[in-house]
């Protein structure tokens, strides 16, 4: 105080800025040497108090970022030293804060008014940043070294961190370094690594990685909502990456090889974080490169692979529905008057045939005993080992969701490639019914279908052009008919599989019913019921002939087919004749029936 009085109220000629700042550094100096030696902790506050009004009492108004931030290094420095030689830990948090707020203090007054947003001065105020954190993780690694690791100084650490990615928050507000992601985010990803650094030296702040790559991923997401086009989307790809990489890869490591328990969730949750940021520029941009799709790809395989070495398919189910709306995203941007065979077309069948291969193997890898296990829809659907037996199934259903809404979207006169999509999404999913001996599925595939048909019918189906549509009707129809007798062996106790096949007829027929009155009319039209009586019944006789007797689903089976085989018969009457032909000919139905009630139970 007498030293500033000298300079500031008496205007003594010899003290001039640097002889007052070089005799007020021998006070703070003598002043931590007199609290080191005499053990007085007041006085090593004072000083420390002192040596951080230093540059306040004697500003000149002038910018000198180097002089004024090396000076507070060579403080915190002092510091440092004489909180581990006296224990006095706390030290080293009032000097970080200290630290701070001379930080804030400079950019609130400089940073706009000396523009070091502009060109290369923003490196000056990055080395600022960075060089405190790296003195502060030296010092952390110093206390453990000597064995006086504490709170104080990885909490010193992890709070410089944090205020250097709240100033990147600022530096991300002007437009020049907006443009610079390759400078802001790799300063992001050196502070980022000092704290996952810090995990390291300190196992009592696990938590701090993961709280870390969230204010990461929030960085991240608020540069891409604001500043993100189609010149800066390679960087914007390159870091989701990194950091989720980064962030993924590090908690499993750690539990792996160190024993040290992260939170679950910190290394489940990144992966589907970096596919919503994905999400931001699909839906952003008007035109989105063909490298997003293998960046989602990466993302999708991250998170399989996390999935299989935590034991847990969560992440695999987010990825696949964020995966999914991505696809949905880009369908939405395909222009109405398309036609032809969009490329999101391609990218939704081989994400869906990639998550159907990828679901099951990893239900292989962590479920094996759910092979072949058939798994019902009862209050234990939700148990995780259900949950994991779903998720190739839920991998072959969702996407026809997708297609449903691209079908009332575009003017596709040709359904050939929604319903090849859809006939390719249909095989997975009877796949996965072999596979697991989920015996619902097939019922899941013919609503789906049917579903999809009849979108497109009712609102693309030209009259002119049958021929096309009446041939994917037909295919649908063989598919999910055949299905169980192709393998009886597997199915020929269940119900369901069979139950599907049987009524794949009335659906089919009602579509091709309305197709061929439109197209072809005729005055035979009863010929068509008959003509689908005849696989049902078809069947009937398979069934009697090659289940056994004693099967207990035998009966539920018979039922189906024959049910439905009397079904077409019966609309035969109303379809081809009128009046009281309808009226004589369900009569005589009705006397066969009677007489095959005699010969099959």
């Amino acid at each position: 105080a007498v030293t500033f009085a000298c300079r500031s109220i008496y205007h003594f000629q010899f003290f001039g800025t640097i002889p007052t700042f070089l005799l007020m550094v021998l006070i703070t100096t003598t002043a931590f040497l007199l609290a080191a030696r005499l053990n007085a902790l007041v006085v090593a506050i004072l000083g420390m108090l002192g040596g951080f009004l230093t540059p306040i009492l004697l500003s000149t108004g002038q910018d000198n970022p180097l002089g004024l931030f090396g000076y507070i290094a060579i403080l915190d420095a002092g510091l440092i030293v004489v909180a581990l030689h006296r224990r006095w830990f706390f030290l080293a948090a009032l000097a970080a804060a200290g630290t701070v707020l001379m930080q804030i203090g400079w950019a609130v007054k400089f940073f706009v008014a000396e523009k070091y947003f502009e060109g290369n001065k923003i490196l000056i105020a990055m080395a600022v940043l960075l060089g405190f954190n790296a003195l502060y993780l030296a010092a952390t690694g110093w206390a453990r070294f000597r064995q006086q690791a504490n709170a104080w100084f990885s909490g010193s650490a992890l709070g410089l961190a944090a205020v250097a990615l709240g100033f990147t928050a600022s530096f991300l507000t002007f437009a020049p370094l907006a443009q610079r992601p390759w400078l802001m985010f790799g300063f992001v990803f050196i502070v980022d690594l000092i704290v996952t650094t810090l995990v390291l030296l300190d196992g009592s702040i696990v938590p701090a990685q993961p709280v870390a790559g969230l204010a990461v991923f929030a960085l991240l997401a608020f540069w891409t909502s604001q500043s993100l086009n189609n010149e800066l989307l390679n960087a914007a790809l390159t870091f989701y990456f990194v950091f989720a990489i980064v962030h993924s890869a590090f908690p499993v490591w750690m539990r792996r090889r160190r024993g040290v328990t992260f939170p679950l969730w910190g290394s489940r949750v990144f992966p589907p974080l970096a596919l919503v940021l994905v999400l931001i520029p699909i839906f952003q941009l008007a035109e989105v490169s063909f490298l997003v799709w293998p960046f989602v790809l990466l993302v999708d395989v991250l998170a399989i692979g996390v999935a299989v070495l935590t034991a847990s398919l969560l992440p695999v189910l987010t990825v696949m529905l964020l995966t999914l709306a991505a696809t949905g995203a880009l369908i939405f941007k395909i222009p109405a008057t398309l036609t032809g065979l969009p490329i999101s077309f391609f990218l939704l069948g081989v994400f869906a045939v990639f998550f159907v291969a990828v679901s099951a193997w990893t239900v292989r890898r962590l479920k094996p005993g759910l092979i072949g296990k058939t798994v019902r829809l009862d209050d234990d659907a939700l148990q995780p080992e259900n949950l994991a037996a779903l998720l190739p199934a839920f991998s072959a259903a969702l996407p026809f969701l997708l297609l449903i809404m691209a079908t009332l979207r575009l003017p596709l006169a040709n359904p050939s490639p929604v319903f090849g999509l859809a006939l390719l999404l249909v095989v997975l999913l009877l796949g996965v019914t072999k596979l697991f001996s989920q015996d619902w599925l097939p019922a899941v595939g013919l609503v789906c279908v049917m579903a999809l048909e009849s979108a497109w019918h009712f609102n693309r189906f030209d009259p002119a052009n049958p021929t096309t549509p009446l041939a994917w009707y037909v295919i649908f129809l063989a598919v999910f008919a055949l299905f169980p007798f192709l393998f009886l062996r597997q199915f020929g106790n269940k119900v369901v599989p069979w139950a599907t096949a049987a009524l794949a007829g009335p659906p089919q027929f009602f579509l091709m019913h309305r197709l061929i009155a439109a197209a072809y009319p005729n005055p035979v039209m009863g010929l068509l019921p008959a003509a689908f009586a005849l696989p049902s019944l078809l069947s009937l006789v398979v069934v009697l002939k090659r289940v056994p007797a004693a099967n207990t689903a035998r009966l539920a089976q018979l039922a189906w087919f024959g049910g439905v085989a009397l079904f077409f018969i019966t609309l035969i009457f109303p379809i081809q004749f009128d009046r009281q032909w309808i009226t004589i000919g369900w009569a005589l139905e009705g006397a066969a029936l009677l007489w095959l009630f005699q010969r099959v139970p």
